[in-house]
């Protein structure tokens, strides 16, 4: 799978804006509804989580994607051109602060 890193724009996810930390970074399964498909998240590796939420979008391992399904366990995101979604833990995956879903959690 092609690493795409963050771009600037994923810079407005920082803790001064949605006040998460490692403690609170996922989504949240249960809350998802059927227009959170095509959601757009940034994947966010354990490897990635040094130094606060400021610098977790310019890790190389870090890359955007969107939302294609979900099952009880896993979000599957694609990223980029890639032919397949890629299965994801949900804690590893932040959400657009200008989704719909960041606005029911009101992060």
């Amino acid at each position: 799978m092609q690493r795409k890193n963050c771009p600037a724009s994923g810079q407005r996810m920082q803790k001064g804006k949605t006040g998460m930390d490692n403690s609170d970074l996922g989504i949240d399964i249960s809350k998802l509804t059927p227009e959170d498909i095509g959601m757009r998240v940034c994947y966010v590796p354990q490897s990635a989580r040094h130094g606060g939420v400021d610098g977790w979008c310019g890790h190389k391992d870090t890359m955007w994607g969107t939302i294609s399904s979900w099952n009880d366990r896993f979000i599957h995101v694609q990223f980029g051109n890639e032919p397949n979604a890629q299965a994801c833990n949900p804690k590893d995956l932040l959400p657009d602060h200008l989704s719909n879903y960041a606005r029911r959690i009101k992060i």
